[in-house]
């Protein structure tokens, strides 16, 4: 029966122009869920080049930190293996004279003396310190800390 229905003219164009409007309403959505599928790759494109440039900036932070980590610990190698390296300078200095007589015997005079002591505190700092003594007391002559920007070599 829906053959028969063809063969008329009338019948074909209505025909025709049913599944014609059924194909441009089909087409109509396919371009719509094109367009939105194109614009959603499109985002992800952007979110993946953001990331990318994340993750580069990120590599970047780290390969700096790790070669300051490195120079530290160079450094640090370098202060354990000298075997002095931890221990103190120490030096003293004194000031004092000295007789001896055959018949009055012998006298001491101890006028003064000084202590020096210098050492490296970690592989930025370092400090030193003078005391000086006499007959009327100690006291401090000179001691400083300093830090430096880069370890000691």
């Amino acid at each position: 029966m829906a053959i028969s229905m063809l063969r008329t003219p009338i019948s074909a164009a209505f025909v025709l122009f049913v599944l014609f409007l059924l194909n441009s309403k089909l087409s109509f959505a396919q371009d719509s869920e094109i367009e939105s599928l194109r614009s959603l790759v499109k985002g992800m494109e952007q979110q993946l080049q953001k990331a990318l440039q994340r993750i580069d900036q990120l590599e970047k932070e780290r390969a700096s930190a790790s070669v300051r980590v490195d120079q530290v610990e160079k450094s640090m190698n370098a202060t354990r293996s000298a075997p002095s390296s931890l221990n103190p300078a120490i030096g003293m200095a004194i000031d004092a004279t000295g007789e001896h007589r055959s018949k009055a015997g012998g006298t001491f005079n101890f006028r003064s003396a000084e202590i020096g002591i210098s050492a490296t505190i970690d592989p930025y700092a370092r400090g030193y310190a003078f005391f000086t003594g006499s007959g009327e007391g100690v006291e401090v002559e000179e001691a400083a800390i300093f830090r430096r920007l880069w370890p000691f070599g």
